[in-house]
């Protein structure tokens, strides 16, 4: 999906982008799809965009990109109040199951604005990592075959998160998306899925 796409999908207004200082965190994010959310973040007008990311490999690799770029686990950087917005977009599944609660609460209680979080719904990636030529070991598929049922077994909808599904399970579109919106800030209540 487009970046642009996860806006219309979650209802977060683009106006929030604004200005904002986002969080791209990069636990298994392909390396051809490093620019994309950058910048299309950058041109909506956003103030800075800052990658987290895992693998020194990918460092070295975009360290020439314009994008500030630090080292780090997500289960493991402590995160404070000046992110806006956070997008962990294709990374809950490069997680085991058991450590994405603690990330997805981490992440709701750091940002000011929103989280925003996809993944495969479904198994048609899982086995995917051995396609790819790929630098990181932070590439495979740690959590395989999601569904909704995982993450309300975890309890994040306790923490706030609406799930929304797009595509069709177990194929190429097959996508969970996980939103939260600080709704204090914009004063308004999501609509329940």
């Amino acid at each position: 999906m487009k970046p642009q796409e996860y806006l219309e999908v979650v209802e977060l207004n683009p106006a929030d982008i604004k200005g904002s200082k986002n969080l791209i965190i990069g636990t298994g994010r392909r390396i051809d799809r490093f620019y994309a959310l950058p910048d299309f973040l950058m041109e909506s007008g956003a103030k800075d965009c800052v990658y987290l990311e895992p693998e020194i490999q990918y460092i070295e690799l975009f360290k020439n990109s314009g994008y500030k770029i630090i080292q780090g686990d997500i289960r493991w950087v402590p995160l404070f109040k000046t992110i806006d917005i956070a997008w962990w977009i294709h990374g809950p599944e490069h997680l085991y199951l058991g450590e994405i609660f603690p990330v997805l609460a981490n992440l709701k209680n750091s940002v000011q604005t929103a989280v925003i979080a996809a993944c495969p719904w479904g198994n048609f990636f899982d086995d995917w990592d051995k396609f790819l030529k790929s630098l990181s070991p932070w590439e495979t598929h740690r959590t395989k075959d999601i569904d909704i049922q995982d993450f309300l077994s975890l309890g994040v909808s306790d923490l706030g998160y609406r799930f929304q599904t797009r595509g069709v399970k177990d194929t190429y579109s097959g996508e969970i998306i996980l939103s939260w919106e600080n709704n204090h800030k914009h004063g308004k209540t999501w609509k329940e899925q």
